[in-house]
């Protein structure tokens, strides 16, 4: 009797150990979240910036996302977008990437709104309306600090002259 049960205990080891190995196909559900994007685009300059993405897994098991952008209107003159796709098994969830907007010198000014689309192979998960914006001109200028230092001084030893020239006149 003793032999019969260690051959049942052996049995179900081996069986535990082959269900947590195997995985099935695994799936995402809605919505795609898309963040804040990070990095200024700015009018007449070729640049970057990017939005995170993040989707969540809705069934354990391999998984293969890919990822479209559609913008309102169409995709504006000299932007292009790339985004990697996620592959992974597992139960990790969320899945995080990264959507990176490339722009020209001859992209213009202007605030786009787009949606990233995540597919899976068998659903398609859309995220709510966001935003690429790129500026007109740099919204701060550039300043020499030497020749703003160089300036004061001259209109301050003007100042003095002048006022030296004053009191000279009074005496």
């Amino acid at each position: 009797m003793l032999r019969r049960f260690q051959a049942c205990a052996i049995g179900a080891v081996l069986l535990l150990t082959t269900v947590s190995v195997s995985f099935g196909a695994g799936s995402i559900q809605s919505p795609t979240t898309v963040g804040s994007q990070s990095g200024t685009l700015t009018r007449g300059k070729a640049g970057s910036a990017t939005f995170p993405i993040s989707v969540t897994r809705n069934h354990n098991g391999a998984l293969n996302v890919t990822f479209t952008v559609t913008f309102t209107g169409g995709t504006p003159a000299g932007i292009a977008v790339h985004i990697p796709s996620i592959s992974q098994a597992g139960n990790t969830s969320p899945l995080n990437t990264t959507a990176t907007f490339a722009t020209t010198d001859a992209t213009p000014a202007g605030s786009y709104t787009f949606r990233v689309s995540a597919y899976d192979g068998t659903h398609v998960c859309d995220s709510s309306p966001q935003v690429c914006t790129v500026s007109a001109s740099d919204s701060v200028p550039e300043i020499d600090p030497g020749a703003a230092t160089g300036a004061l001084t001259v209109i301050a030893g003007l100042y003095l002259m002048f006022k030296d020239r004053r009191f000279r006149r009074a005496a």
